[in-house]
């Protein structure tokens, strides 16, 4: 006690009091210790007179300074570390809270009874067919009547033949007939389709739950080209086997089509020449009739030919033309179109 009574006395304790032992209290203990200690230095530069009246009044205002200043920063860091070690404690709590919410809606949501969406069990019984000339698409189905099929009908072979379009259920049946005399032989391919993006609004909401078809099921399913339901079948048509012709037929077809290459004939005037030209009638009538022409066509290209060189009136150039062999209707079609 008494080395440090004479401690005290020595010119420097007021220093180390204030700077050293005063900021070292401030940063462990509390601000409050820090300025108690500076405070009692202060004290010890006024009680002991080391220095001039003048040097302890400049000595402590400068000392209070660098004081005030370290208990700013003390206190500063003090409270820094009380807020970072009440961050965490806060984000627990609210994390806590989050997920005792999402519990509870979880909760509510389970408890709710969710009504399930009554789904319909659709059948389709196809009978596709043919007979002769026509392919028949028939099917017998408890689909909703207004329910649009679509159909399409080609000609594997050959694609330039190609038929389709919709049907409408009603009844519980649907049925097509399409026409394939033109088709020529060779694979034809019947098929259907259901789409929901086809359907009527109302029949959708109604039947389908949405246009791929939620509230369906049985044969009918949404696959990835967007249909409810396709079926296809196919058929071979055998063609009527080609007459085999003689070297006469030929040549009388081939010399009827040179003679149409450059002028316009009728059917009838169109034999005569190749009567004249040596083949038989028998022959002749075969070429003609062979070779696919149309006549009306042939009818105005000769009406136009005449009104090349000569003037004709109407009834003059009908005269004409019915002379040429050419039927009355042919002959009226032609000035028809000429505008005579």
């Amino acid at each position: 006690m008494g080395k440090l009574k004479e401690m005290s006395k020595k010119a420097w304790a007021p220093f180390v009091m204030v700077l050293l032992i005063a900021p070292l209290f401030a940063f462990n203990v509390t601000p409050f210790a820090g300025v108690v200690i500076a405070g009692f230095g202060l004290y010890l530069l006024w009680k002991h007179e080391h220095f001039a009246k003048a040097g302890r009044i400049a000595t402590t205002g400068a000392l209070s300074f660098i004081a005030l200043i370290g208990f700013i920063v003390a206190a500063a860091a003090s409270g820094g570390d009380e807020v970072a070690e009440e961050e965490p404690e806060a984000e627990e709590a609210s994390a806590a809270e989050a997920e005792e919410e999402e519990a509870t809606e979880e909760e509510e949501v389970t408890e709710e009874e969710v009504p399930e969406a009554e789904t319909y069990e659709y059948t389709i019984e196809e009978n596709f067919r043919m007979e002769d000339d026509l392919v028949i698409l028939e099917a017998d189905t408890n689909l909703d009547d207004g329910v649009i099929v679509s159909w399409e009908v080609e000609n594997l072979d050959d694609f330039d033949h190609f038929d389709d379009g919709q049907v409408t259920v009603e009844d519980g049946a649907f049925s097509v007939e399409v026409d394939v005399s033109d088709f020529g032989s060779g694979e034809i391919l019947a098929w259907i389709g259901i789409s929901g993006a086809q359907q009527d609004e109302d029949l959708v909401d109604e039947f389908l739950g949405d246009w791929q078809g939620a509230n369906v099921g049985g044969d009918l399913e949404y696959d990835e080209y967007g249909m409810l339901y396709s079926f296809e079948e196919t058929f071979l048509r055998e063609g009527e086997p080609e007459e085999e012709l003689t070297l006469s037929q030929v040549n009388a077809i081939g010399s009827a089509e040179s003679y149409l290459d450059f002028s316009a004939f009728s059917k009838e005037g169109l034999i005569d020449q190749l009567e004249f030209e040596g083949f038989s009638n028998e022959d002749a009538t075969f070429a003609v009739e062979y070779i696919d022409v149309d006549w009306y066509e042939q009818a105005v290209k000769s009406g136009e030919a005449y009104l090349d060189y000569s003037n004709f009136s109407r009834s003059g150039l009908i005269d004409q033309l019915e002379f040429e062999g050419f039927t009355n209707s042919q002959a009226t079609h032609a000035v028809d179109e000429i505008g005579l």
